[in-house]
């Protein structure tokens, strides 16, 4: 009997289709070059509007100790020292530490961000090489031998299932030729430039030092917040600032319960103690300041995660790279920890955007500056990466600080001009929207002191309803929707 072609030709597509669905499901070889584009999984990414801390995987980690986290499958490590912050809090989130997601299996959905916009890099002999995490780890140290290069540093994305590589070229005569080679490469997901990323300078530091009181601090008063201290003063919601240093043992935080995690100053061993510097001292007193410099959250657990270095001890500017940024970000997410400040801005940037995106979907609010290049400038990155909770600067009439960014992804405004802080001797006025930023992730924090639950998308929606509408009626691009209110945002959490 003769088959019709009509019937010969869809079994043959079959065939084929099944044939094809075999090969894809067989395990890769881990130590196959050519497992480079198989074991790039990634999560989904977030989409304008569309909660992307609503997929499974990375569980909050808060304070009562690990989430869900994504299953990386990495070994466990020893059981943390008391009074660590690991042990205070469980892992959560990335999964390298705590439970690294019991019997749940990796999620494994194929597909990268796409090549971004690069800024200028650091160093012009560095490199970001992303490999997949069904490499072993020695593959980095292959990789760059295979390129006369060196690897200076290191971390797993265990969202990403990827070990991140930073290496350095040792012909830089040669590093145009290098680079697209190595780009050219089938073992990595990807290989990019090292993009500076900074803090903001300030545009004011006190030449004198003020003595604080709470008469100079107009930032609490305008935001209402003495009516939500007298309800929850942050009871330990895991913070974390990724900053430069914090003078630990200022007397605005002596009172505060905080964790230092440097991890810049011995490469591939983060240290539990950094220098002073002034951007990071000044986030955190806004933060979890006590005595006479009273911050807006403060009992909140703060692990200050030093990844910037001061240029500039005047201003307090400080200066990173995507690879050091992302490595802070990542041992945020690590640790557990429910609101991650951003008081700094870069370019778009892959490995960064990735890094922030796992942040996301481990249900961890990710607040950051708008930026302080003017209102002519383009966006600034992290904080026009969609999910992202964007923040602009006001002084103490509600008016606009004069050089903050503007555009569609500011999300809400909060104090930022003339804002007393503590620095690593003594006190100053500082002013930007890294300032303004500390205090959305401060009130973030008492919100989820309140409502454990409480994921970024419905965060940022009570925000934005709470808020003091400024500028044009509604939602504008100087002001977002306007600038924060303490007391009304806690109205509305008790009311949604």
């Amino acid at each position: 009997m003769r088959w019709p072609w009509r019937h010969v030709v869809p079994a043959c597509a079959a065939m084929l289709a099944a044939t094809w669905l075999a090969l894809a499901i067989l395990p890769a070889n881990a130590d196959s070059p050519g497992t480079a584009t198989g074991g790039g999984s990634s999560l989904p990414l977030a989409t304008p509007g569309v909660d992307p801390s609503g997929g499974a995987g990375g569980g909050s980690g808060g304070p009562s100790g690990g989430g869900s986290g994504g299953g990386s499958g990495v070994p466990l490590p020893p059981g943390p020292p008391p009074g660590s912050w690991e042990a205070l809090h469980g892992g959560g989130g990335g999964g390298n530490v705590g439970n690294p997601g019991g019997d749940m299996p990796n999620i494994e959905i194929p597909g990268v961000l796409p090549d971004q916009p690069q800024g200028p890099s650091v160093n012009p002999d560095e490199v970001i090489v992303v490999l997949p995490g069904t490499m072993d780890r020695s593959a980095g140290a292959a990789f760059a031998a295979d390129y006369n290069s060196t690897v200076v540093d290191y971390f797993r994305l265990p969202g990403l299932n990827a070990h991140v590589f930073q290496l350095s070229v040792r012909d830089t005569a040669q590093f145009g030729q290098r680079f697209l080679r190595m780009t050219q490469d089938p073992r990595p997901l990807w290989v990019q430039h090292n993009p500076a990323f900074a803090t903001s300078p300030a545009r004011r530091l006190s030449s004198t030092d003020p003595k604080p009181n709470i008469g100079l601090q107009y930032a609490l008063a305008q935001v209402h917040i003495e009516p939500v201290l007298d309800v929850t003063r942050g009871g330990d919601v895991p913070v974390a600032i990724v900053d430069s240093g914090v003078a630990v043992s200022h007397e605005a935080l002596a009172g505060a319960r905080i964790s230092v995690l440097d991890v810049i100053a011995q490469p591939n061993d983060p240290v539990t103690t950094a220098p002073a510097e002034v951007h990071g001292t000044a986030i955190a007193s806004i933060i979890v300041g006590h005595g006479q410099l009273q911050g807006i959250a403060p009992d909140v657990h703060l692990l200050a995660i030093r990844a910037f270095k001061e240029v500039d001890p005047k201003s307090g500017a400080a200066r990173s790279s995507a690879f050091y940024l992302s490595k802070g970000i990542s041992a945020a997410i690590d640790r557990g920890v429910r609101v991650i400040n951003l008081s700094l801005t870069g370019p778009q940037d892959r490995l960064v955007a990735h890094t922030v995106e796992q942040a996301l979907m481990a249900k961890i609010a990710v607040i950051a500056a708008a930026g302080n290049a003017g209102p002519g400038a383009p966006p600034a990155y992290p904080a026009a990466q969609a999910g992202v909770i964007a923040v602009t600067a006001t002084d103490n009439g509600d008016h606009l600080y004069r050089y903050a960014n503007t555009g569609s992804y500011v999300t809400v405004a909060a104090p930022g001009v003339d804002i007393l802080v503590a620095k690593p001797k003594g006190y100053g006025y500082l002013s930007g929207t890294s300032m303004a930023t500390a205090y959305v992730s401060g009130l973030s924090a008492l919100m989820i002191s309140r409502v454990d639950n409480l994921t970024p998308v419905r965060l940022r929606k009570l925000l934005e309803a709470s808020a003091t509408d400024l500028g044009p009626p509604q939602r504008d691009p100087e002001f977002g929707a306007g600038r924060i209110d303490a007391r009304a945002a806690f109205n509305h959490l008790a009311a949604n």
